[in-house]
């Protein structure tokens, strides 16, 4: 599956974790609106980002299932949502 998505235009983000949902979806970790450009940071890993904001997000059953690149998440949940 290829994801297409940007997160914010002009800063860096990585997705680098990945679990199957219960409902064949996908749950995404990772990081956005960081000031390095992700592919800066070279396959494998972005490591440990120094800035940035850590994020958790659902690509649907559908979105994986499906003939077409995802654009959007499902649903998202990030550091600075409140609790």
């Amino acid at each position: 599956m290829v994801y297409a998505n940007s997160l914010t235009a002009g800063l860096g983000a990585a997705v680098e974790s990945v679990a199957f949902a219960p409902d064949g979806g996908l749950i995404v970790g990772g990081f956005m609106d960081g000031y390095t450009n992700a592919s800066a940071l070279k396959f494998k890993s972005a490591g440990q980002p120094e800035e940035g904001i850590p994020f958790v997000g659902k690509i649907s059953a559908s979105d994986v299932n499906g003939s077409t690149a995802p654009t959007k998440f499902e649903w998202t949940n990030t550091e600075k949502d409140p609790t």
